[in-house]
């Protein structure tokens, strides 16, 4: 399936940080077969993208977000 969140991707990812735990295990916001974000256990075989986060006021005035041509960010 391809959405915003599994554009390219090959694999489900994780998402940074852990959003729950469950009786010790960490729980981490993942992707699924639809591009919705859902738990899973830090064991589980996923792949991880990197994330930033932006101010509101934040523009792009360059590049198409590829390893080739990265955005710029002012």
């Amino acid at each position: 399936v391809t959405s915003y969140l599994r554009n390219n991707a090959n694999y489900y990812y994780w998402t940074l940080s852990p959003g729950a735990f469950d009786d010790g295990a960490a729980l981490v916001l993942r992707s699924d077969d639809d591009g919705y974000l859902v738990f899973g256990y830090v064991v589980d075989f996923s792949a991880l993208r990197p994330v930033v986060s932006l101010k509101s006021a934040t523009t792009i005035s360059g590049g198409t977000g590829t390893a080739s041509s990265p955005f710029v960010i002012n």
